[in-house]
């Protein structure tokens, strides 16, 4: 008897063991973003890519705009070499891109994170990922 609660004993550890640890190794892995490609965007689209301009939160009006949603943007630096220059620069591009994809006219400040770690939801060796509000301005 005294073998059969020290089985259970064990069996509940490693239940509560793979009970904690299985959410938090699912959480790390995260969903991946998708990076669009320039060529499969429409003419309109590209037009307004072009034209879109960053509206600073701190500037942001009162009323006269509609949010139509958060937007993320991706570089994925995937060899092991330095990352680039512009990578910053290239996740604010995406993040355009998903914005005019929307109907988007304006982006909010972009927040951007760098990880210089393995990107696995990614499949990235290093990246940057940026979010920021696609905002559609009413004419006046």
């Amino acid at each position: 008897m005294n073998i059969s609660v020290k089985s259970q004993k064990s069996h509940l550890r490693t239940g509560l063991f793979v009970g904690l640890t299985l959410p938090l190794f699912l959480a790390s892995c995260g969903t991946p973003i998708k990076v669009q490609n320039h060529y499969e965007v429409n003419s309109e689209a590209l037009r307004k890519i072009r034209g879109m301009s960053i509206v600073k939160d701190h500037g942001r009006p009162e009323s006269g705009y509609t949010d139509l949603g958060i937007v993320n943007g991706l570089y994925c630096n995937l060899d092991r070499g330095p990352m680039s220059t512009t990578a910053e620069q290239d996740a604010i591009e995406q993040v355009k891109i998903n914005a005019a994809i929307l109907g988007s006219d304006h982006i909010s400040t972009p927040n951007c994170v760098t990880s210089l770690s393995t990107d696995w939801a990614n499949n990235c060796y290093t990246s940057v990922t940026c979010k920021s509000h696609a905002l559609k301005v009413s004419p006046p």
